[in-house]
């Protein structure tokens, strides 16, 4: 559930940021507050990680687990690999 929640979060955030100009290098807790779509998925990962870190051993590495394999792997690393229009 904690995968496929982070994969339905992740898939409402938007595919591109305002840019603030040339000096504008990070996303800071202001600039994502004002995302709602962020807001969601920052918190959805802030309590998975709470679950993380106080869960039983054996829990907490089947967590880990379907994250790693639910969400990091299937979600998250293809659209790190994807090339943007922009540096075409």
């Amino acid at each position: 559930v904690l995968a496929t929640g982070l994969s339905g979060l992740y898939s409402s955030l938007p595919t591109k940021l305002e840019e603030k100009g040339e000096e504008w290098h990070c996303l800071l807790k202001d600039d994502w507050l004002l995302l709602p779509p962020l807001v969601q998925f920052m918190n959805s990962l802030e309590f998975c990680n709470a679950v993380i870190q106080v869960a039983h051993p054996l829990i907490r590495n089947q967590l880990v687990s379907y994250i790693y394999n639910g969400f990091l792997v299937p979600v998250l690393a293809p659209a790190l690999h994807k090339v943007s229009d922009r540096l075409l």
